[in-house]
């Protein structure tokens, strides 16, 4: 009888759920270096992520151009190209192949292909292809160069089909307001600023938050394996499930 007693005392008891959360939580609290990994991680992390991502909106990226035609007119669309905000001309090469290596180099993030006969085609009202790319890498570079070239490519357009309305006896400010009937607005739905801060560094803190916690529990457990304590009063399972809540 006893002995019964004496092993009865000595069987630890057991902890319930939200009495484990809490010794959770206080084992947490009560490491340093659990704390500073949790709390002090994640403000370093919410400074330091964002730091390269303040410049929010791409502008002025780099454009090599390959000029085929060499006419007034292509010269006007490089001028227009150069004029936008989201563009930078940083000169032209003699072929496409010479073009892809400045990108490939980094030297440029686009390229602009004028082809032969660019002038003449547009004057006889026929159909003309511009080509144009980039480096996809990075989407918002990508898409800055784009859209820059697209109204640069729609300016020279109606500078031509200005020139053929005039040249057939239409009057100048009829024609002015024909060519602008149509205006584009163009309203972001989600990423308003068109920035990369409401783009990539959501995404980072939830990668931060859940890299850290990782980093915490396997402090926590790797302090704890050695040594006897509250984690060996419950069964592996419920210890897991506990430890889960405490730090979700």
């Amino acid at each position: 009888m006893n002995l019964s007693n004496s092993e009865h005392a000595n069987t630890p008891r057991q902890l319930s759920l939200w009495r484990l959360i809490l010794t959770e939580f206080k084992a947490i609290i009560s490491d340093k270096a659990i704390a500073v990994t949790l709390f002090g991680g994640v403000l370093f992390y919410s400074v330091l992520y964002p730091l390269p991502y303040l410049n929010q909106v791409p502008t002025e990226q780099q454009l090599i151009v390959v000029d085929l035609d060499h006419s007034s007119l292509s010269r006007q669309l490089i001028r227009h190209a150069d004029a936008s905000a989201k563009i930078q001309v940083i000169g032209q090469v003699g072929s496409i192949t010479e073009a892809k290596r400045f990108i490939e180099t980094r030297k440029a993030h686009g390229l602009l292909v004028i082809p032969e006969g660019f002038r003449r085609d547009l004057l006889l009202g026929k159909g003309v292809t511009l080509s144009y790319g980039g480096d996809a890498s990075y989407f918002l570079i990508y898409s800055a160069v784009v859209e820059g070239l697209v109204s640069a490519g729609m300016d020279a357009g109606k500078q031509v089909q200005l020139i053929g309305m005039l040249a057939q006896g239409q009057n100048p400010k009829q024609a002015q307001e024909s060519l602008n009937s149509l205006y584009l607005n163009s309203v972001p739905a989600f990423n308003q600023s068109l920035g990369y801060t409401p783009y990539v560094v959501p995404g980072l803190f939830l990668l931060i938050l859940h890299q850290t916690l990782l980093i915490g529990t396997g402090i926590l457990g790797a302090g704890q394996w050695r040594h006897k304590g509250y984690w060996q009063q419950v069964s592996p399972v419920q210890l897991v499930c506990g430890r889960i809540l405490a730090f979700m």
